[in-house]
């Protein structure tokens, strides 16, 4: 956390496995909006039959 900037929101980072799915990755983007987090950058990455 940057001491300089009291206002600052937290930051998390969300690592996850899925079946190779095009739509398990719009209902993940969704519900993380629900919950009310903001997406600011997203990879993926295939390894195997997993994403």
């Amino acid at each position: 956390m940057n001491p300089t900037n009291k206002n600052a929101a937290p930051s998390y980072t969300l690592n996850c496995r899925m079946a190779q799915e095009a739509a398990a990755i719009e209902r993940l983007c969704q519900v993380v909006r629900i919950r009310g987090f903001r997406i600011a950058s997203m990879a993926v990455e295939t390894a195997g039959d997993y994403f």
